[in-house]
């Protein structure tokens, strides 16, 4: 997360990773080992909870149980302009 010149921003990210799927789970992590982010950065309560939930809807959603347009291989919300963003892995 930053700050913004009115409090914090940032991206909540949930990203499906299905086998036979055309994207490849990342070979390594995102974060230089020796990097410990979570000490460093802000932890929110509330936008944990939503990228949780965000999950499990994204799971329940791969069982079956909501309606799709289209399988969701990947949601963004972004905080500053408070929008969600659906895509597919490029």
């Amino acid at each position: 997360m930053s700050q913004a010149p009115a409090g914090l921003t940032g991206l909540v990210k949930v990203t499906a990773y299905k086998p036979g799927g055309v994207s490849d789970l990342p070979a390594g992590p995102a974060a230089v080992a020796d990097e410990d982010y979570y000490s460093s950065n802000i932890q929110v309560a509330d936008l944990n909870a939503l990228n949780a939930l965000l999950a499990v809807i994204r799971w329940k959603r791969h069982l079956g149980y909501y309606a799709t347009e289209y399988m969701i291989e990947e949601t963004v919300f972004k905080v500053y302009s408070n929008e969600i963003r659906n895509g597919k892995l490029e």
